[in-house]
C-alpha cells in the first residue's frame, strides 16, 4: 500500500529535497511515514522521529525525539530553545539524519524554528505530513522554512489496494465483492477501510469460506461509532455543515455555497471531509468517506436535525435566483428530509433493498454527470454507449441520447463489441421514441455489416427484440441454436438471446439450459439481463426460493458495481414471488425503491419497467391504502419495455382496479389478454395472467386447464392456492383449513390467515364454535395476537365496499335500492353479494345480513 508514494519521496529525500505528505484524516499519512523512514533506514539512512502532541509543551517534542543518552545534558534543567537548538543541531551533524514530522501543523512554534534554523545549517532534508489545507501558518512554515519543498499528495486508495490491505489485515485472500463493499463504504481511506473490516469481522460480515473472506454486509454498528469519533474534535459549526451537506447529497459548488457558508467550506475541505468532483467542467462538493456520510444521512430524526434542514432548505429558497436551476434538485432533496424523516430505529447499513436504491441512486447521479463530462471531452462510442445506458436507468433526457446518437461516429469502433453495445440501445431509444419495434429490430440488422466483427451478436439481439415487443419467431431455435457454440461475446449473445426467447414461450428448463452457469464475466449489456431471464426461469418452474436468491444478487451486484438495472431487475423478482404469494404489502416494498430512487432498467435486455410500473401501480390500489396510494401511468419513463413480461401487460391494473366492483368482467378481459398473449407466443405472462385470473374468480369451466398450468408452473404453491378458492366457492372450511395449513409451509403468510378467518366464519355461521376458535387461533399465530384479535370476524376478508353492502342488507334493503344508493349497477351489486357469500360462507342473504350485525 503506498509504494508509489513511499518510493517517489524516498529518491526526492536522497536527493536532498523536502517532503510533504498532504493527505486527509485516516489516509495513512502516519503509515506512509512510517514506511518511508524504514526504507531510508534500510538504505543506511539516521532518522530523527518527531511526534507531536496537542498540548505538550513548547520544544516537548524534539526533546522527546532525540535519544536519551543524548539528551540527558538537559533532561535536569528548565527547556530553553537555546538548548534544544543546540543539541538538535548537533546530533543532525553527527548523524546524518533525516528529519520525520508526523502532522506538523501540531507542532508549537519554537519547535519550528529549531527545525528551520537545523535546516538552514545543516542542509538535511526533511519529511512532513500535512492535511489538505493546512492551516496557513503550518502551510507556510513547511513550504519556508524546509525549502525545497515537494507535495506528494496521499488520494484515495483504489480497489486493488483496499484488497491488498483487506488481505494485509485479515491474513489471507479477500474475494473482490468484499474488497469493494470495503472500498465502497471507505472511499479508498485507509483508516476507514481498516474501521470497516475489523467491525465487519467482529459483527460476523465478513468470514472464511474455504481460505478466502467474503462478505454479505460490510456494515456493522461499530461504525456508527466510529464516524462519530471523527466528528468528535469538529466545532459545532463545522459538524453542523457537514450534516447539513450528507442530508444534501452531491451539490454543485455553488449550491453548496449557498448551504454552507463558503469560510466553513474551506475549513471542513481542509479537515479532508469534502471532496471536490470535476466532471465535464462543474465542481460536485460531497462528503467523504461515503461511510461518514451514510450514517449522518441515515441518523434518526431529532429536532436539531430538522432544524438544520429547515435553515438550509430557507437558504436555498432564498438564493434560488443566484444559484440558477441547479438548486431545484437540492431543495426536493432537503424538502424530502423534512417530509418523509427517517425513524428513529436503528439502521445498520445499505442492506435491505431501500437502502441500497438510495446508494445506487446517489451513485447513478453522479456517474451520469461524469459520464456526460467524459463523452463531451472524448466522444467515442465507449462513452456514448456508458452516457445512454445511464439516460436508460434513470429519467433519461430525450435531447441528451438524441444528441449522442447524432454525434458519436460508431464506425470506427465496428470491431470492438461497445459497437454492438451502442446499436442495440439505439434500438431500445428508437423504439421508447414511438418507433416500432420490427423497424428498430431491421435497423439492428442493418448495422450487421459483413465488416463488423460481431455481427452474429446484433442478428441475436434482433431476434430477441422481436420476441420481447412483438410475437416470438417461431423459427428461433433454428437461427439461434448454432450460434451458441463456442466462447466468444458472439456465442454468449446467442445464449442470452435464446434463453430470452425460451423463457418467454414458456420454456423455463431449456432457458436455463441455454444461460449455463457462466455470465458472470459477460458484458454488462449481457449479465444483468441473463441473470433476470435466470430467475424468471426459476419462476416459470415454480423455484420461488431461486427466485429470491438471484434477485437477492443482483441488488448485491447493484451495490458492489454500481449496476442501476440490475437492481430494479433485482426488485422486480423479489416483488414477483411476493405477488405469487399473495403478499400484496411486501411486493409494495419491494417496488417502492425503484421508483423513490427513480431508477430504470432500459439499457437491460428483457427490460422489466413496464411490469415494474404495473405491479406497484396494481398493489396500491387496495381500498385500506387510499391514504397513500401510489398513483402511475404503468410503462411511463420513456424506456423501451414490452408487456412480454408477468405482470408486464396494462390490463393488470385495470383488472385490480375493477375487481372489486366486477370481477367477471374483470376476469373477462385479463381472459382476451391471455389469448392475445398466447397468440404471440408468449407463454409465460400468459400463463402466469391465467392463474391470477383464477385466483381473481373462479370459474369451473377453465379449472382443469388452470390445475395443469399450476402444477407445472407453480410449484406447491399454486395448486394449494386454487384449492383455497375451490374450497371458498364450496363453502368447505375443512378443506379450506387444510389448503390454509399447505399455505403457511408455502410461507404465503398473509393469504393463509386470510383463509383461517374465512373459515372460521363458515364453522361460526354453521354453529361449530369450537372448530371456528381454532381456526381464529391459527390466524392469530400468523398475524400476531393483536391483529388476529381485530380481525376475529369472518368480515376481516371482505372489502370496504363489500362490508358496505352487507350492511345494506342487513338494513333490508333489495339489490335495486342498494345500487341507487350507492350509484352502482344491480348487476354489480349481485355481483357483491356472490363475493361476500363466497368469502365467508354465508348461504343466504340471512347469513350476510348475520355477519354484518355480527
Amino acid at each position: 500500500m503506498r509504494a508509489d508514494q513511499v518510493r517517489r519521496a524516498v529518491q526526492l529525500v536522497l536527493r536532498g529535497s523536502s517532503v510533504a505528505l498532504v493527505g486527509p484524516r485516516l489516509s495513512g499519512r502516519s503509515t506512509a511515514l512510517g514506511l518511508i523512514g524504514e526504507e531510508l533506514r534500510a538504505r543506511g539512512e539516521s532518522v530523527l522521529h518527531v511526534v507531536p502532541q496537542r498540548g505538550a509543551p513548547e520544544l516537548e517534542p524534539l526533546r522527546l525525539a532525540v535519544p536519551r543518552r543524548v539528551r540527558a545534558p538537559i533532561d535536569s534543567g528548565p527547556l530553553t530553545f537555546a538548548g534544544v537548538h543546540g543539541l538538535v543541531e548537533e546530533y543532525l551533524l553527527e548523524g546524518g539524519h533525516v528529519v520525520l514530522v508526523d502532522d506538523a501543523d501540531q507542532l508549537d512554534g519554537p519547535s519550528r524554528a529549531v527545525l528551520a534554523l537545523a535546516r538552514r545549517r545543516t542542509g538535511r532534508p526533511a519529511v512532513v505530513t500535512l492535511p489538505p489545507r493546512a492551516a496557513s501558518g503550518a502551510g507556510r512554515w513547511v513550504a519556508a522554512a524546509l525549502q525545497p519543498v515537494v507535495d506528494v499528495v496521499l488520494g484515495p486508495l483504489s480497489v486493488p489496494e483496499v484488497q491488498e490491505l483487506a488481505e494485509s489485515r485479515l491474513g489471507g485472500p479477500v474475494s473482490d465483492a468484499a474488497a469493494i463493499r470495503a472500498h465502497d463504504a471507505s472511499g479508498g481511506s485507509p483508516g476507514v477501510a481498516l474501521a470497516v473490516l475489523d467491525g465487519a469481522v467482529t459483527h460476523g460480515g465478513l468470514r472464511q469460506v474455504e481460505g478466502t473472506w467474503v462478505g454479505d454486509d460490510m456494515w456493522s454498528p461499530d461504525l456508527d461509532g466510529f464516524f462519530a469519533a471523527s466528528l468528535s474534535g469538529l466545532r459545532r459549526s463545522e459538524r453542523d455543515a457537514v450534516e447539513v451537506l450528507a442530508l444534501a447529497g452531491a451539490v454543485p459548488s455553488p449550491v453548496a455555497g449557498v448551504l454552507v457558508a463558503p469560510r466553513l467550506l474551506d475549513r471542513i475541505e481542509a479537515l479532508g471531509l469534502l471532496r471536490l468532483l470535476d466532471v465535464g467542467g462543474e465542481h460536485l462538493v460531497v462528503v467523504t468517506p461515503p461511510g461518514l456520510a451514510d450514517v449522518l444521512g441515515r441518523a434518526p430524526t431529532t429536532a436539531r436535525r430538522r432544524a438544520l434542514a429547515e435553515a438550509a432548505a430557507q437558504r436555498v429558497v432564498q438564493r434560488r435566483g443566484p444559484a440558477g436551476e441547479e438548486v431545484e434538485p437540492v431543495l426536493a432533496r432537503l424538502r424530502a428530509r423534512l417530509d418523509h424523516a427517517p425513524g428513529s430505529a436503528a439502521v445498520t447499513g445499505p442492506s435491505s433493498a431501500g437502502d441500497v436504491g438510495r446508494v445506487v441512486a446517489e451513485r447513478h447521479r453522479l456517474d451520469l454527470a461524469v459520464a456526460h463530462g467524459t463523452w463531451r471531452t472524448r466522444r467515442g462510442v465507449t462513452e456514448a454507449v456508458e452516457l445512454i445506458r445511464l439516460q436508460l436507468s434513470g429519467t433519461g433526457d430525450p435531447g441528451v441520447v438524441d444528441r449522442v446518437l447524432r454525434e458519436t461516429d460508431a464506425e470506427p469502433a465496428a470491431d470492438s463489441f461497445a459497437y454492438v453495445e451502442l446499436c442495440y440501445l439505439r434500438a431500445r431509444w428508437r423504439i421508447a421514441r414511438g418507433a416500432g419495434h420490427l423497424a428498430a429490430a431491421a435497423e439492428l440488422e442493418a448495422a450487421a455489416a459483413d465488416h463488423v466483427r460481431y455481427r452474429e451478436s446484433l442478428l441475436s439481439l434482433a431476434v430477441a427484440l422481436r420476441a420481447e415487443f412483438g410475437v416470438v419467431p417461431g423459427d428461433y431455435e433454428r437461427e439461434l441454436a448454432p450460434r451458441t457454440s463456442g466462447t466468444g461475446w458472439d456465442a454468449a449473445t446467442a445464449r442470452v438471446a435464446l434463453a430470452t426467447c425460451r423463457v418467454l414461450s414458456g420454456a423455463a428448463q431449456g432457458a436455463e439450459r441455454a444461460l449455463g452457469p457462466d455470465g458472470c464475466r459477460w458484458p454488462d449489456l449481457l449479465h444483468a439481463g441473463a441473470e433476470l431471464v435466470r430467475g424468471l426461469a426459476s419462476y416459470g418452474q415454480g423455484r420461488f426460493d431461486d427466485v429470491l436468491a438471484v434477485g437477492r444478487s443482483l441488488v448485491d451486484r447493484a451495490a458492489d458495481r454500481g449496476d442501476h438495472a440490475a437492481f430494479v431487475g433485482g426488485c422486480y423478482l423479489a416483488a414477483l414471488v411476493r405477488t405469487a404469494r399473495l403478499d400484496v404489502d411486501r411486493a409494495r416494498r419491494d417496488l417502492l425503491p425503484v421508483q423513490s430512487a427513480g431508477l430504470r432498467a432500459g439499457a437491460m435486455v428483457l427490460c422489466p419497467d413496464r411490469a415494474v410500473a404495473v405491479l406497484l401501480a396494481a398493489s396500491s390500489t387496495s381500498p385500506r391504502d387510499d391514504d397513500r396510494r401510489v398513483r402511475l401511468t404503468p410503462g411511463e419513463g420513456g424506456n423501451a419495455a414490452g408487456d412480454a413480461l408477468p405482470f408486464g401487460s396494462d390490463i393488470w391494473l385495470a383488472a385490480s382496479l375493477h375487481a372489486r366492483d366486477d370481477p367477471v368482467g374483470a376476469a373477462r378481459r385479463l381472459d382476451e389478454a391471455v389469448a392475445s398473449l398466447l397468440d404471440r407466443g408468449q407463454r409465460l405472462a400468459a400463463e402466469t395472467m391465467l392463474i391470477h385470473r383464477s385466483l381473481l374468480h373462479h370459474d369451473d369451466d377453465r379449472a382443469a386447464e388452470v390445475e395443469e398450468v399450476a402444477r407445472r408452473t407453480g410449484g406447491r404453491l399454486y395448486p394449494t392456492l386454487l384449492a383455497a378458492r375451490r374450497a371458498m366457492t364450496d363453502g368447505d372450511p375443512r378443506a379450506l383449513m387444510i389448503a390454509a395449513g399447505r399455505l403457511e409451509e408455502a410461507d404465503a403468510v398473509e393469504e393463509a390467515a386470510r383463509c383461517y378467518l374465512s373459515a372460521a366464519g363458515m364453522f361460526r355461521l354453521a354453529g361449530r364454535h369450537g372448530d371456528a376458535a381454532q381456526a381464529r387461533a391459527a390466524a392469530r399465530t400468523l398475524q400476531g395476537a393483536d391483529a388476529a384479535d381485530a380481525a376475529a370476524g369472518a368480515t376481516q376478508v371482505l372489502s370496504e365496499r363489500e362490508l358496505e353492502i352487507a350492511r345494506l342488507v342487513a338494513d333490508g334493503a333489495a339489490n335495486g335500492d342498494i345500487a341507487s344508493r350507492l350509484v352502482l349497477s344491480r348487476r354489480t351489486v349481485e355481483s357483491h353479494v356472490r363475493n361476500i357469500k363466497r368469502k365467508t360462507g354465508a348461504r343466504d342473504r340471512a347469513g350476510v345480513a348475520a355477519l354484518a350485525r355480527d
